[in-house]
């Protein structure tokens, strides 16, 4: 499962024939969307750091699995990880406000979504996605570590 599988089943959630699909589709693409950037931070870190081509060994699964997502979440809130590149700027600000929409569409049952809200966190997904590819290769490694390991003081 690629992010970019999940961006097109979010999508697929939304291009439902009826003019007003039902929260259920509506909260799921939203949720969609959230995972898609969260498994393109982690297939990023896991690539990074164990490499792209060994996509099929132990190694490469529990770092991609190792990727926690509050942790990240407050990774991306520091200055220094914003101050990184444009990139890792623009992927955090998404990143957090996509997690956000994701805990209001799992776990508030009175939070309803109207169909362009569910449509514009599916763009926000994909412009967080690019963003991060837009990260050039040497900042990668050091995004992917300090998003698995915390500083020691």
């Amino acid at each position: 499962m690629t992010p970019q599988e999940l961006i097109g089943a979010a999508e697929h959630m939304l291009r439902r024939r009826r003019s007003s699909p039902r929260q259920a589709l509506l909260k799921r693409a939203v949720s969609t969307a959230y995972y898609a950037v969260f498994h393109a931070a982690a297939r990023m870190a896991a690539n990074a750091l164990v490499g792209r081509t060994k996509a099929s060994t132990d190694a490469w699964l529990l770092t991609y699995r190792a990727v926690q997502h509050t942790f990240v979440k407050d990774v991306m809130r520091r200055a220094d990880v914003q101050g990184m590149h444009d990139g890792v700027r623009q992927f955090a600000s998404i990143f957090i406000a996509l997690q956000e929409l994701r805990h209001l569409a799992d776990y508030d049952p009175s939070r309803a979504f109207t169909r362009e809200e569910a449509v514009a966190a599916v763009e926000f997904a994909e412009r967080g996605i690019a963003a991060l590819d837009a990260v050039p290769q040497p900042l990668r490694l050091d995004l992917a570590a300090r998003r698995l390991f915390k500083p020691r003081p």
